[in-house]
């Protein structure tokens, strides 16, 4: 023998159905805590592509942007207290010639300094000592006695 369930009717099964569906829809627009809402999901695919567009767009301009021209190494290049220590440690390494201009920069450090002193190179040995002797001057100049008024 076979059980009969009772069947349900054909409207309350529509109504249970439509019912599922607001509420399904309801769950897929809420999402995180406190019930907070967000786009629906045909706004928030096309926030994603213009999002990645606009990234897209950056990378390219970046990549169609020219370099910076070279830095032309010439002694007033080597001399200039604005030009980076990067650059003034190439023209240690790779210029001999530019190396006395470097050491009367004031921005080469003294590792910088010490570097080119042990390489040498045209000029750089009398580069050295004026610079030396002109510290020397300087800070004679600065400790020296003062004799008082008579």
């Amino acid at each position: 023998m076979s059980t009969l369930r009772p069947q349900r009717s054909t409207t309350r099964l529509a109504a249970t159905r439509t019912r599922d569906r607001r509420t399904l829809r309801a769950a897929r627009r809420t999402r995180g805590t406190h019930g907070a809402t967000t786009r629906p999901p045909h706004e928030r695919s096309a926030t994603r592509r213009l999002k990645v567009t606009r990234e897209t767009s950056v990378r390219r301009a970046q990549l169609l942007r020219p370099p910076a021209p070279p830095i032309e190494l010439t002694p007033q290049s080597a001399s200039d207290p604005n030009t980076p220590a990067e650059v003034l440690w190439h023209i240690a390494r790779n210029v001999p010639e530019l190396r006395k201009w470097v050491v009367v920069n004031r921005a080469a450090d003294a590792n910088l300094l010490e570097y080119i002193s042990q390489q040498g190179g045209p000029g750089v040995k009398a580069a050295l000592t004026l610079m030396l002797e002109s510290m020397d001057l300087a800070h004679s100049a600065r400790h020296r006695p003062t004799t008082p008024a008579r």
